[in-house]
């Protein structure tokens, strides 16, 4: 029962995120946090009942994880290019993923994700012979789709 009530407010999160960003290449933090808070006590609440602890452990190596891999990426190209590559907000957005889930769907979910938008980003080069900033917080949620149901 709880890993419905878990997976639900997962999608409702990233349903809610994914659609904002589209509109506004915003991922707010506030909204972010909330979600990563409310999952992290699901899963306390979920070790408890088990009477283990490896559903928080797990959690926090998922959202560590995703966080630490994105800034590495981020910091990355602020050094090389001299420019953000994506925003913080996906840092953060990877991170709270991690929290519902674990790191095995964070990397899944980043390599997925990363594939959907870059092939995104070359045919939107392609037909229109220019790039353009583009939202990457709604290929994460695929990505995390993907990861959980299909692979």
């Amino acid at each position: 029962m709880l890993d419905f009530i878990l997976m639900s407010v997962l999608f409702l999160f990233m349903l809610i995120l994914s659609i904002i960003d589209i509109k506004y290449m915003l991922l707010p933090k506030n909204i972010v946090w909330c979600a990563i808070i409310l999952g992290f006590g699901i899963q306390c609440l979920k070790g408890y009942t088990m009477g283990s602890i490896e559903p928080v452990t797990t959690s926090l190596l998922g959202g560590i994880v995703g966080c630490s891999i994105l800034s590495i990426i981020f910091y990355s190209s602020l050094f090389i290019f001299k420019k953000e590559g994506m925003g913080y907000g996906d840092i953060r957005y990877l991170g709270m993923i991690g929290i519902f889930t674990n790191m095995i769907v964070v990397m899944r979910c980043l390599i997925i994700a990363s594939v959907i938008g870059s092939i995104y980003g070359i045919l939107y080069y392609l037909k229109n012979k220019k790039s353009i900033p583009y939202p990457f917080g709604p290929f994460l949620s695929i990505g995390a789709i993907i990861s959980l149901f299909i692979l």
